[in-house]
């Protein structure tokens, strides 16, 4: 993707979108980005039950109806600043997701990222996925989609559910979606004032905290291994290898060794 030099100043109000909540659809991805095609205001679009939801490197996302959360927010960008601005983008849709479940109950304070974005829990070498952001830019679109498992069972066999963290969680999907769309417009409002500043607060406070289980642990990617020492300014994943160099991982997935 070529990147251009400036973003417009962020041009929205953060409590100013249009909220779209259908009870079926193939993709909110895809009816996101129709509606924001067509129109020049923040578009949130929530589904009860989505048929073909996918994730990230092109994997499904399964939503179960009642049992999960699927919603996805979109709008116009003018320019890109920089490469690290987009690359950022994903991390801010996953902390806005663990700030609004915090919100919530407290006792969600334990999820942690499994890099980039994945939200769950770290057991010993595995990690349970509770929820998934997807980061696509189609058409001068961005669009952000969210999928979270709410009630047990989960989906598949490697992910779990919010209930079984805290048993007595109680929101409205509709109330959820809302508060999340204003936690990422707020890191994204952010960013365009004073890009620096954010992107070295952020990058601290999401390594330090909602990382923290990577801390040291031995990880695989196709682009090398090593132990996980920090992020890099872009966002990236920072290793040191057994031969004391830094392997910079930009992309894909990685494994708990």
């Amino acid at each position: 993707m070529k990147v251009k030099n400036v973003f417009s100043l962020f041009p929205y109000s953060l409590n100013s979108f249009h909220f779209t909540h259908v009870p079926e659809c193939e993709s909110t991805q895809d009816l996101a980005l129709k509606i924001a095609l067509e129109s020049s205001q923040i578009q949130l679009v929530l589904c009860d039950v989505q048929k073909k939801g996918r994730g990230r490197q092109g994997s499904s996302w399964m939503s179960a109806p009642e049992q999960s959360f699927t919603c996805s927010l979109a709008f116009k960008l003018e320019a890109l600043s920089s490469h690290s601005s987009y690359a950022l983008i994903p991390h801010m849709a996953g902390l806005a997701l663990w700030k609004t479940l915090l919100q919530i109950d407290p006792s969600f304070e334990q999820l942690c990222f499994k890099w980039p974005n994945d939200l769950g829990i770290f057991h010993q070498k595995e990690f349970r996925k509770v929820a998934g952001v997807l980061v696509e830019i189609k058409k001068n679109i961005l669009i952000i989609g969210w999928g979270l498992n709410i009630l047990s069972p989960a989906p598949l066999s490697q992910s779990m559910a919010l209930d079984e963290i805290q048993k007595d969680i109680s929101f409205t999907n509709s109330d959820f979606a809302s508060k999340l769309a204003q936690n990422f417009l707020k890191f994204f409002s952010e960013h365009q004032k004073n890009s620096k500043a954010f992107e070295d607060q952020f990058l601290e406070f999401l390594f330090q905290k909602v990382m923290k289980p990577l801390w040291g642990r031995f990880l695989a990617s196709k682009l090398g291994e090593g132990k996980a020492i920090s992020l890099g300014k872009d966002g990236s994943l920072l290793l040191l290898s057994t031969k004391q160099e830094i392997v910079e991982i930009k992309s894909g997935e990685i494994i708990l060794k």
